[in-house]
């Protein structure tokens, strides 16, 4: 009857993983690479755009400091849904043109785009961990020797592999954030005027805790938007912010959220 019992207490769970294992390929893109890579990207080209996208690279090639064809790469790349790719053409291109702030801040967003994918395949793989048990979790309690008897090696040796995976995205996850950040900052000082950018540089500090660079930025906000709509959120946010800036961040590691 005790295993009997186990049995059934465990099959539902199972068959849960299935669907959700065999959902996670259409909606995440799970087994393609992170963020949905695929072979195109590997290559260079593309199905819809893959003759452009090869004669740019052919000239970014024979020419690095082509500031216009490392534009052109990184919004055939964007338009043929490549983001990994575009960033990097697009990084190039600001190195080359380090005061394009329209540029600047569209490869913020693509970075922010990007961590939201790589947020969803962390909890993916997270919430797919936890719904492993041990088998002793389906005995009735109290039932302490027999618990005894049902070690868990076999469920943790599932359950690390899916956790290290969450992990390893949850720090691409940060990367993204942190490199969103540096362009945001970039933007706002070539752009001082403009509050939007400061307020997407503040979101960003406060999803990786990053709170001294999040305080000056709703500081800028408010200085900015005297009659902003949301500004009594905005002092009590600032006021909340204020004595956390004296904590180094520098090393955190905790999980972001976009």
């Amino acid at each position: 009857m005790l295993f009997e019992k186990i049995r059934r207490t465990q099959k539902p769970v199972f068959i849960f993983l299935g669907a959700v294992f065999a959902l996670s390929f259409v909606f995440l893109g799970v087994g393609s690479g992170v963020g949905g890579i695929s072979l195109g990207d590997l290559l260079g080209t593309s199905t819809s755009g893959g003759a452009s996208i090869s004669a740019l690279n052919d000239k970014v090639r024979k020419n690095p400091q082509d500031a216009a064809s490392w534009l052109a790469l990184g919004d055939a790349y964007q338009a043929d849904q490549q983001t990994d790719p575009a960033l990097g053409a697009y990084q190039q291109y600001i190195q080359l043109r380090p005061k394009d702030v329209d540029t600047i801040t569209l490869a913020a967003g693509l970075y922010e785009s990007r961590a939201q994918d790589l947020y969803s395949v962390a909890a993916y793989y997270n919430a797919l961990a936890s719904q492993y048990q041990t088998a002793g979790s389906a005995l009735p309690s109290g039932a302490s020797k027999l618990q005894n008897a049902f070690p868990s090696p076999v469920v943790t040796s599932v359950q690390s592999p899916l956790q290290t995976k969450a992990s390893g995205y949850q720090q691409q996850e940060q990367g993204d954030i942190r490199a969103a950040i540096d362009l945001w900052k970039k933007a706002i000082a070539l752009s001082p005027n403009d509050s939007s950018f400061d307020r997407a540089l503040y979101r960003d500090a406060l999803a990786v805790q990053d709170y001294k660079t999040a305080y000056t930025a709703v500081q800028a906000v408010l200085k900015l938007e005297s009659d902003a709509p949301d500004k009594k959120q905005l002092e009590s946010l600032a006021k909340q912010l204020k004595p956390l800036t004296q904590i180094n961040t520098s090393g955190s590691t905790g999980t972001a959220g976009p």
